[in-house]
């Protein structure tokens, strides 16, 4: 927490003080998402990733093979 701490230039006690469960937290955590670009995924997206997926992975696994 002290290595924490000291990024945001605040004392580690106050961690300590920070209501961990209530409504702020909820709050503070979308602002942070949000400074940082995360959204909730959406049906769209899945689709997307679900289409990148099968394009760039192989459809066949075979296990690798022994060097002799």
């Amino acid at each position: 927490m002290a290595y924490v701490a000291e990024q945001v230039k605040l004392a580690p006690e106050e961690f300590t003080a920070y209501d961990w469960f209530g409504r702020a937290i909820s709050r503070h955590r979308m602002e942070i998402l949000g400074v940082f670009g995360f959204r909730e995924c959406t049906v769209e997206d899945q689709v997307q990733w679900a289409e990148w997926l099968a394009r760039t992975s192989s459809t066949v696994w075979s296990p690798p093979r022994r060097v002799t």
